[in-house]
């Protein structure tokens, strides 16, 4: 009742009109009205389009940041983050994507542009816009592996002998969180591409991702960037 009283005062709000969408097909049983307010939401999103890379901490979302800059694309970022040991090439990062949460205002200067947003943060993505979103997997004992490293050569880790399950379970719950995000959102695009893959063959996977761009990246400046 509280989101439909939201729409009749506030009809653009896209976002209950996505939560009453899930409510009435997962527990009212009106999987046709949650059909037709999702293709309202979809009548309703511009046609901005925003680029998204995005994954767990340490699974490869800098290397694709990389790529897609290689390959003619705009990175919305700023120099707040600078290239280190971890990452010698820079993370391509912009400070305000760590505020989303609270305030997404920052986006309308990201339109037609590419930015990187952690697993995270990917449910704060505000539905007015629409979203083509290259996600990066990667196992979490190697993303764990890795951040672990990252922290220890920054100092910030003093001990590697226990390893950290309540982390491991926080981003499986992270992934089942953008799986369910994905499914409720018609403005969503996704391509996952698993870090393992770009490593092995990089040009190979990085054709599904110009795919997923309509054929129109540069593969082979694309995979110059993967190390």
């Amino acid at each position: 009742h509280a989101y439909e009283v939201c729409l009749k005062m506030a009809p653009g709000t896209n976002r209950a009109r996505l939560h009453l969408a899930a409510l009435n097909k997962e527990h009212l049983g009106n999987p046709d009205k949650a059909e037709a307010l999702r293709l309202e939401v979809g009548e309703r999103v511009a046609t901005d389009v925003i680029t998204v890379v995005s994954g767990l901490p340490r699974s490869g979302t800098s290397m694709m940041m990389q790529a897609l800059v290689a390959a003619g694309l705009i990175p919305f970022s700023d120099d707040m983050r600078p290239a280190d040991e971890s990452n010698p090439h820079g993370y391509l990062e912009h400070a305000s994507v760590k505020g989303l949460a609270r305030d997404a205002r920052f986006l309308e200067h990201a339109n037609g542009k590419v930015v990187k947003v952690v697993a995270p943060l990917l449910p704060f993505l505000p539905p007015r816009y629409h979203y083509k979103v290259v996600f990066m997997e990667r196992g979490l004992q190697e993303v764990i592996g890795s951040q672990r490293r990252m922290l220890a050569r920054s100092g910030k880790e003093r001990s590697a002998k226990t390893y950290p399950l309540g982390l491991q379970d926080a981003f499986k719950e992270h992934l089942r969180k953008v799986e369910r995000w994905q499914e409720q959102c018609p403005n969503v695009e996704m391509v996952r591409v698993p870090y393992r893959d770009v490593i092995a063959d990089p040009h190979a996977a990085l054709q599904r991702v110009s795919a997923f761009f309509g054929n129109k990246l540069d593969v082979e400046a694309m995979a110059q960037v993967v190390e």
